[in-house]
């Protein structure tokens, strides 16, 4: 009895499969930068852009020197649209947060990113010596 429930939920699973094929299918991004940090240091430097321009400003606030935060404002050469973002570490996998601190409705074109360094290290008050690979990708919102 349990073979054959298993079997059928394959079939199943196997059919929306056939059916949806990009519904399982990651979307390309429509913009992206590359940037290298360096937490220890305090270093971030611009390593590549597609599709979007990138400036960095300074903190916000002045309590973001002590936490390491930095601010990224991207912007683009034509309007995507809705889309949604992503900041990944090291590797495709690993994301981290990014808050949005400036955003204009009637301008798209226009986003502002806080990064914070802290997210960079799994240590807690021990400096991370190395640097890293951060990706921004940006896709377009379904």
């Amino acid at each position: 009895m349990a073979s054959g429930t298993v079997t059928f939920l394959g079939l199943c699973v196997g059919a929306a499969a056939a059916i949806h094929p990009a519904a399982y299918a990651r979307a390309a991004p429509i913009a992206s930068a590359t940037l290298l940090v360096n937490d220890a240091a305090n270093f971030v430097a611009l390593l590549d852009e597609n599709n979007v321009t990138v400036r960095f400003g300074p903190p916000e606030y002045a309590d973001l020197n002590i936490t390491k935060a930095f601010v990224v404002t991207c912007v683009f050469p034509f309007n995507p649209g809705p889309f949604t973002y992503a900041v990944r570490i090291d590797n495709r996998y690993d994301t981290i947060p990014a808050d949005v601190i400036e955003y204009k409705y009637y301008d798209p074109t226009y986003i502002k990113l806080e990064i914070n360094a802290q997210y960079l290290t799994n240590t807690i008050g021990a400096a991370d010596l190395r640097g890293h690979k951060l990706r921004i990708e940006f896709y377009p919102d379904r």
